[in-house]
């Protein structure tokens, strides 16, 4: 299941008021609030992802740390520095919170099971249905906004 909502500066503040405070909304964003952030960074042309890896400061599937996270969210900034268009101001919105959920009875499938192949089994369905998930987002929901700024010329 995938849930989508827009973030705003008082999202990210609701983010961090969720977590124990000494460690900082990237906890949020972990699977048991105990581990830190993870960057993904896709492309529709694989050969781009280390040019995107090496702009970024990250590699795909690499822990990010909350100094990085925070950045990202109120400054628009990679953690290699790079500035990644204007930072959000307060009505602006900073991204996008994307959560993939696998459902319930899966869960408790892989819960109650003392087969270690069914839990291999599930933990493999699961990878590869975010993989998928990723994808699909990448090829169809995956954009940025490019303003052009002419001068108005008068007579």
């Amino acid at each position: 299941m995938l849930t989508l909502s827009k973030l705003h500066s008082e999202s990210v503040a609701y983010y961090e008021s969720t977590v124990d405070e000494t460690r900082g909304v990237e906890a949020y964003y972990s699977e048991d609030g105990r581990q830190p952030a993870r960057a993904w960074v896709v492309s529709v042309v694989p050969e781009a992802e280390p040019l995107l890896e090496r702009t970024y400061g990250v590699k795909n599937g690499q822990a990010v740390e909350g100094k990085d996270v925070t950045r990202w969210f109120y400054h628009a900034q990679a953690p290699s520095g790079v500035t990644l268009g204007r930072a959000p101001g307060d009505r602006g919105v900073p991204g996008y919170d994307m959560t993939l959920c696998t459902p319930k009875s899966v869960s408790v499938l892989w819960g109650l099971s003392d087969d270690e192949r069914v839990r291999t089994a599930v933990d493999a369905a699961h990878e590869k249905t975010v993989a998928t998930a990723l994808r699909y987002l990448e090829l169809h929901a995956g954009c940025i906004r490019v303003v052009l700024i002419r001068p108005i010329r008068s007579g």
